[in-house]
Parts: C-alpha cells; sequence; structure tokens
C-alpha cells in the first residue's frame, strides 16, 4: 500500500461514495485458461477494492496500448466480456 486513501465518487449522485478506500501500487496475475500462460497486469496507484467489486476498473485504453486482448463489446457473439 502507499499509505494513501482517499474517497470515491459514483457520476450517480444518489449513490453515497465509499469513503477511504486504499490506493495501492502492485500486481495481478491472470491466468490464461486456454494456453497456461500467465499475464501479471501491473498498476501504479490504483484504488484496492477487494472483494467489494465483482468486475475490474482496469482502463481498456490502456490494456489495448498494451497489445493486451480485452473484449468489452456484449455485442460480439464470438467472444464473452473478457482480458
Amino acid at each position: 500500500y502507499t499509505h494513501q486513501s482517499d474517497d470515491v465518487y459514483s457520476f450517480d449522485t444518489s449513490y453515497k461514495p465509499m469513503v477511504n478506500v486504499p490506493i495501492l501500487s502492485g500486481a495481478a496475475a491472470y491466468g490464461n485458461p486456454y494456453n497456461g500462460s500467465t499475464w501479471l497486469l501491473l498498476l501504479n496507484e490504483g484504488f484496492f477494492y477487494g472483494d467489494k467489486l465483482d468486475h475490474t476498473l482496469i482502463n481498456p485504453n490502456q490494456l489495448r496500448h498494451y497489445q493486451i486482448h480485452y473484449w468489452d463489446n456484449p455485442y460480439n457473439k464470438a467472444h464473452d466480456l473478457s482480458i
């Protein structure tokens, strides 16, 4: 952890903010179930939500910039939503 935290507000004012969310620099490992390779996703000063979210908030444009395949089109029948 960076020993820093911040309050996170939604675009929708009907939601209460998440207070004191830790900021961290770290890595997340992704194991590819198709070929057995492992990818390390390095995060610099990102919010750490632990198990509070059931999805990622990683920016898809950053993933694409580093040639990481990312499917975020719900209408694409060839791919489920995934990294």
